[in-house]
């Protein structure tokens, strides 16, 4: 019997392929739709078991848990605040050690980008809110749980990752990370005048708005215009220069590790200025910005960064701290005169930095901003800039400090040389910190009462140490420093220093003897009539009658502020008809009083009392300093 043996046709085989593939875009569809579910329903589970744990903990802990990864602090509206201390709310993210495991167990993860969920609350209050994203219909929507509701304060507390926004419930485009990849990411969120991206002029402002800068990617804004950017890691910067382009290339913008709490961003700024407000970053996060000739790496701080022309670069610190590194040497410039949110004001920079320069002539030009000038080459040596005070539009809440930052013209660099023991007296090898040289005072005279009672002083033609002065009376060494007796000094003749109408005297006192108050306790004298005494009203000078400074140590609200054990800095400084006594505590004055005087110190110094008087200063003293300007 014959057989059959008819095979399938083409137009069968194909059909039957075309089931097959049907039903396998169907089976990925469903499986994909199921996937999308599934992940929802973990993230909506997990938000809601994050809120339970963070009820519990503020139920039993009367407060909340700070978030984990870079932090960022936030006013009433909206705007950035370096810490807490003015802070309305902080955002960051909810991590394995934001929550203890007797309230929580495990600490999910968002299970599309393996990121950890977004954590904000209050700074006072103890309101919180977290926040995922889901998908839905193939769009993503924030997902915000918690207890805030809004009063006193923006609508939310945790802001988008790369906008000025705050994120809203069921958002469909303010996200508090990035729902599509884990990867740094940052845009424009304002701008005006010319806009280049990646070497291509933009003119449509939805290009540049909608444009997101990644890792390699350049921009460049025209001379006088501005472009706001917002990054992922929660930073923000401003771009513009009014005397030329700025050119910024995004060097490197990762996440070094498998979720979201770590972050490395390297900007490379070729030319111009660029602001920028950098995240509290976690402690193995980076944010560095770098130019041919320097490197400010920072966390949480406020600072500006210029490359210009010539070849410096300034950099300008607000709030916070830069640390700089590839330098030759910092200078801090003085401060002559300048615009400042509250006006004009003349005073010359406290904190000073530590360069490696001795020397240095500026040229010829006006000194009109706030900055410090880095000069390159030479060995790589890191530099810590603290804040200053600057005045610019790009920033809100610009506020004036003593500790403000020098300045001087860019122009002109005529010479360098090595330094060193910088800011410093050197004597028998050691070097001695010049307390007053920050601010243009040379200082002449050191007596390390610790060691002995020996005034040295420098010839300032010959930049020699000699001993001098002569010694009244007998005196003996208790806790690291002078004890004077009844009816006994020490007595300098400082004929030779030529002090002239600019002084100014320095010594590091007890501050249990600050305090210390019975009669007229003289502690520095000098010119047979004049006397910086404490009694128990008023620490202060006097001189030859005149008005004088004066403070008020054993005031409730000072006394509690010296502490016993501690020594303090106490400056007596007269220029011309001015003079100004205070007392500084770590670098920082906490208190100071004005009088006008017309005096030079051209006789002996006493260190003790007054010339033999009755109830002497019976004080630890660690050193005495005199200085003059010329």
């Amino acid at each position: 019997m014959n057989k059959n043996k008819k095979a399938f046709s083409f137009v069968e085989i194909i059909i039957v392929v075309s089931l097959i593939v049907l039903l396998s875009v169907i089976g990925v569809s469903v499986n994909s739709q199921f996937q999308e579910k599934s992940k929802n329903t973990k993230i909506s589970s997990d938000l809601e078991t994050l809120k339970n744990s963070l009820t519990q903990y503020k139920q039993e802990i009367k407060t909340l848990p700070f978030p984990g990864g870079n932090i960022n602090f936030f006013t009433t509206n909206g705007l950035y605040s370096h810490d807490e201390t003015n802070a309305f709310g902080v955002y960051g993210a909810i991590e394995e050690q934001t929550i203890e495991k007797k309230y929580m167990s495990f600490h999910p993860l968002d299970p599309r980008t393996n990121q950890y969920y977004a954590y904000g609350k209050t700074i006072k209050d103890n309101f919180f809110e977290i926040a995922g994203v889901l998908k839905e219909d193939g769009k993503y929507i924030s997902k915000v749980l918690g207890d805030y509701s809004g009063e006193g304060g923006p609508y939310n507390l945790i802001r988008e990752y790369n906008g000025p926004d705050f994120v809203e419930d069921k958002s469909t485009i303010h996200f508090p990370y990035n729902p599509d990849e884990r990867v740094i990411t940052a845009h424009i969120s304002s701008y005006s005048g010319a806009i280049t991206i990646n070497d291509e002029p933009k003119t449509s402002s939805g290009e540049i708005l909608t444009f997101i800068f990644k890792e390699g990617d350049k921009l460049k804004v025209s001379t006088g215009g501005y472009a706001n950017i917002y990054y992922s890691d929660g930073s923000t910067s401003t771009l513009g220069d009014s005397m030329r382009d700025t050119e910024l290339a995004f060097a490197s913008m990762q996440y070094p590790q498998e979720n979201n709490l770590v972050t490395k961003v390297k900007l490379a700024l070729k030319t111009g200025t660029i602001w920028t407000k950098a995240a509290k970053l976690r402690e193995d996060s980076e944010f560095e910005i770098y130019t041919t000739d320097s490197t400010a790496a920072v966390r949480g701080t406020i600072f500006g960064v210029q490359k210009i022309e010539t070849g410096e670069t300034n950099i300008t610190v607000t709030i916070g701290k830069v640390d700089i590194s590839q330098n030759y040497g910092v200078y801090d410039f003085n401060t002559l005169s300048r615009q400042v949110s509250q006006g004009n004001v003349n005073k010359n920079p406290i904190y000073m930095t530590n360069p490696n320069i001795d020397n240095l002539t500026n040229g010829e030009g006006a000194i009109t901003e706030t900055y410090i000038e880095v000069f390159p080459g030479g060995n790589s040596e890191g530099v810590n800039i603290y804040h200053g005070s600057v005045n610019s539009e790009s920033i809100e809440d610009t506020f004036i400090e003593e500790d403000a930052i020098g300045v001087a013209s860019p122009s002109g660099q005529d010479s360098l040389s090595s330094l060193p023991c910088p800011y410093s007296f050197v004597l028998d090898g050691e070097c001695i910190y010049n307390g007053l040289a920050s601010k243009g005072w040379t200082l002449i005279g050191y007596a390390p009462f610790d060691t002995n009672t020996t005034l040295y002083y420098t010839d300032s033609d010959k930049n020699t140490t000699s001993t001098g002065g002569t010694l009244s009376g007998s005196l003996s060494f208790q806790d690291g420093g002078v004890l004077v007796g009844t009816g006994e000094s020490l007595q300098y003749n400082i004929n030779t220093l030529n002090l002239g109408d600019n002084f100014a005297i320095e010594a590091e006192v007890k501050g249990s003897d600050l305090k210390r108050g019975d009669g007229s306790n003289y502690y520095i004298l000098y010119n047979s009539g004049t006397s910086i005494f404490l009694n128990v009203a008023s620490f202060g000078s006097n001189l030859k009658g005149g008005a004088y400074p004066f403070i008020a140590i054993n005031q409730d609200n000072y006394k509690n502020v010296i502490e016993n054990e501690k020594f303090y800095q106490v400056q007596f400084i007269k220029q011309g008809s001015n003079k100004m006594l205070r007392i500084i505590k770590d670098d920082k004055e906490i208190i100071k009083n004005t009088g006008t005087v017309t005096s030079n110190l051209t006789g002996a110094i006493f260190i003790g009392n007054y010339n033999g008087s009755s109830y002497p200063w019976l004080g630890t003293i660690k050193n005495f300093k005199i200085y003059k300007k010329n």
